[in-house]
């Protein structure tokens, strides 16, 4: 075993032993909650009317992807820390903390760097026109910043096949397990096994948006890093 794994590896046990937890908002996340059982608004409607004026139609088109990329990135956010606060907690009282780290090797850490990037998307966004949007994804996903990213995402998606059986064992064998992990509102009556998979599901998620932003952005930013950057990680 190399050196790299075993720190990884004993870096997974102290977090079952001793989590990073996540900054304990539960009047946050039920807020959250309300706005999620709210439709959604159309991006456009997020817009002065003065600005959406101005948009042309493939303009309008880019817009419209890149809200999807920010709305989806901000609703996976709250998905983790769902994963956190209705799961990861409780299952401290029944679970050893090899038991937790199968299931949970890092989940802080990965819900860290949604953040950072999530706050990223809101803070560019502010004018409500995205003019660019490329460096701060190769912020997030190039050079130091994505081995990052790739080495707390690859550690927590590489169990998920083990800590699937692992769950769906205890939930046979251990009723207190399986109350724990039964499906809430707070998740909108998913289980833990549904949620697991959704960074995963996350990251294949961005090279479908970033393609889409590309194709209506060809012929009017062929300066965007966007464009010209590649970015392995998507490739893992």
């Amino acid at each position: 075993m190399t050196s790299v794994a075993v720190s990884i590896r004993m870096r997974a046990r102290r977090s079952a032993e001793s989590p990073p937890t996540l900054p304990p908002d539960t009047d946050a996340l039920e807020e959250e909650e309300e706005e999620e059982a709210r439709e959604a608004p159309h991006w456009q409607e997020t817009l002065p009317p003065q600005l959406l004026a101005a948009l042309g139609p493939r303009e309008a088109e880019r817009q419209a992807v890149i809200y999807e990329l920010f709305t989806t990135e901000a609703s996976h956010l709250r998905t983790l820390r769902v994963l956190d606060q209705v799961f990861f907690q409780k299952m401290r009282a029944v679970l050893s903390a090899d038991e937790l780290a199968c299931i949970f090797p890092n989940l802080p850490q990965v819900y860290e760097l949604h953040a950072s990037l999530c706050e990223a998307m809101k803070k560019r966004r502010e004018s409500g026109i995205v003019r660019d949007i490329g460096d701060v994804m190769l912020a997030r996903f190039d050079g130091a910043a994505g081995e990052e990213f790739e080495q707390q995402a690859s550690q927590l998606c590489r169990q998920q096949s083990r800590a699937l059986e692992l769950i769906k064992s205890k939930q046979r064998k251990e009723p207190r397990f399986a109350h724990v992990v039964q499906a809430s509102r707070r998740c909108r009556r998913l289980q833990l096994r549904d949620l697991l998979v959704s960074e995963m599901q996350r990251l294949t998620k961005y090279p479908l948006l970033l393609d889409n932003i590309i194709k209506h952005s060809e012929g009017e930013r062929s300066g965007s890093p966007i464009t010209h950057t590649h970015v392995p990680f998507f490739e893992m």
